[in-house]
């Protein structure tokens, strides 16, 4: 289990890479509306496809994976249980 404080301090840090990653993330917007692929459900207002779709992209790229191969591999197994 992990303490109160290391709980804290992982939400914390999750608040400081998300407000990092915003203006690469919104970035991505133009270059989405022009490139062709989007979907006609992506393009309807009132959803959260191209959000989502954007996000995901964002971070599937590695923009934050581990450089060490002993941390790449502690992801990988954690991945397995969430």
């Amino acid at each position: 289990m992990l303490t109160k404080t290391k709980i804290n301090e992982v939400v914390n840090q999750i608040q400081e890479l998300m407000s990092r990653s915003t203006g690469s993330i919104v970035e991505m917007i133009d270059k989405a509306s022009t490139c062709g692929a989007l979907s006609p459900d992506m393009k309807k207002e009132g959803n959260y496809l191209l959000a989502k779709a954007l996000v995901s992209i964002y971070f599937r790229k590695g923009s934050w994976e581990p450089a060490d191969s002993r941390d790449k591999a502690d992801l990988e197994n954690l991945s397995h249980f969430l």
